[in-house]
């Protein structure tokens, strides 16, 4: 997770339209989002049908399991770069990571692209900017002397150096048609994926070598998202490899729905982040409201793909009005304001918590240098060390769970 782009206003408003319309009747919303990193938004569904059929799906007794029990998680390691991971301020990051009663790591890294429209993806030793595979090894042995579980996460994003700036959702290649229309570049996009099962399958190995409890073979990668087959035989080939169970991390949105390969993997991850930037009232009578109807939409989901859905991303800055849209990444001028970062946690942790086809959350995200805890009134960012947010997630990760 980069800076985020704002949710372009003519996809707000459709998708505000759509959402989940016709979603649980088995048709497919028309529009995709854009959702991206500059903004992590997402519309709820409040549509009749939606809820109804979430009402009816509630009284069915087999809801999709997690494969792995529940997932009391924080993601760790996103921005570092080669080395980081080595250092006694990662070894310190861990452990107090450990002490709020956190079990599970998602482990984010990145490899890069040079340009958003350019196939190659550098990684290893050909990208200096990327944690290597000992610090890869380093961090899930840091993990496991805290008795932590592991989901290896391989991210692609654009190179720093990448003008004009781009985001991992807007790879695309295209070329010019005989009509003078842009068209799909096939070559392009074949040499893209064959870069990319490379990249992953690499990066399966070292989960399959550390025994990690899960992989995530992908995320964000929204305009990829179209190419079933490709998509199909990434993951047949990743399973080749890596024995465990697999999750990939799409945006909550309503392009949920329009995935036709989530019977390929075992668990829906989502990039779960609010989007309503007009309320005014940031108390948790309120977010739970707004949590609730995108709880009532994401059990049809499930219901539908037959699959455990599982939060590898939510979270909310400590900034006065950032629980209104929290994947907010642009607006640094709001001042300081950790009771609103803590009011969004509990809100999220009271409404999805005892779901049956809920599998957990891995929030965003721990730094792996922490700031110093005296600090922790001054950061803006999604951070909570140190900050009221942490004592919500200590209390509830304190809790047992008790499915409804």
């Amino acid at each position: 997770m980069r800076s985020k782009l704002v949710f372009p206003l003519v996809g707000l408003l459709l998708l505000a339209c759509i959402g989940f319309y016709g979603a649980s009747d088995g048709k497919t919303p028309t529009t995709t989002s854009a959702a991206t990193e500059g903004t992590r938004t997402a519309d709820a569904p409040d549509e009749p049908s939606a809820r109804k059929t979430a009402q009816t799906a509630a009284a069915e007794p087999n809801w999709p399991r997690s494969p792995v029990g529940f997932i009391k998680g924080y993601s760790w390691g996103y921005n570092s770069g080669p080395g980081d991971y080595q250092t006694q301020a990662a070894e310190q990051s861990m452990a107090a990571l450990a002490d709020t009663g956190t079990q599970w790591i998602t482990l984010a890294y990145m490899a890069h692209m040079p340009a958003w429209n350019k196939p190659e993806i550098l990684w290893g030793e050909r990208d200096p900017d990327m944690v290597t595979d000992a610090d890869i090894r380093r961090a899930i042995a840091l993990a496991r002397s805290h008795g932590l579980k592991v989901i290896l996460k391989p991210m692609v994003d654009m190179s720093p150096k990448a003008k004009p700036v781009k985001f991992r959702h807007e790879i695309n290649f295209k070329t010019p048609g005989p009509d003078g229309n842009a068209r799909d570049d096939e070559a392009a996009w074949k040499a893209w994926w064959s870069n990319y099962q490379a990249y992953l399958l690499h990066h399966a190995s070292l989960a399959a070598e550390a025994n990690c409890e899960m992989l995530c073979v992908g995320c964000e990668l929204k305009s990829t998202e179209r190419f079933e087959a490709q998509w199909r035989e990434v993951i047949r080939k990743s399973r080749e490899v890596y024995k465990g169970p697999l999750v990939y991390n799409m945006m909550m949105d309503g392009t949920m729905w329009e995935i036709r390969w989530w019977d390929a993997v075992d668990v829906l991850g989502l990039s779960a982040y609010s989007w309503r930037p007009e309320a005014n009232d940031t108390s948790v009578a309120a977010q739970v409201a707004y949590w609730s109807k995108w709880r009532d939409g994401l059990r049809t989901l499930s219901l539908k793909t037959k699959r455990p859905i599982f939060f590898i991303e939510t979270g909310c800055r400590s900034a006065r009005g950032a629980s209104r849209m929290s994947g907010d990444f642009t607006h640094w001028e709001w001042p300081y304001d950790g009771e609103e970062q803590a009011r969004f946690y509990e809100a999220a942790l009271q409404v999805f918590w005892d779901e049956p086809w809920f599998c957990g959350y891995s929030w965003w995200d721990w730094k792996v240098k922490l700031y110093k805890k005296e600090d922790a009134g001054r950061n803006l960012e999604f951070y909570i060390y140190g900050k009221p947010a942490e004592a919500v997630l200590r209390a509830w990760y304190a809790k047992e769970r008790k499915p409804k």
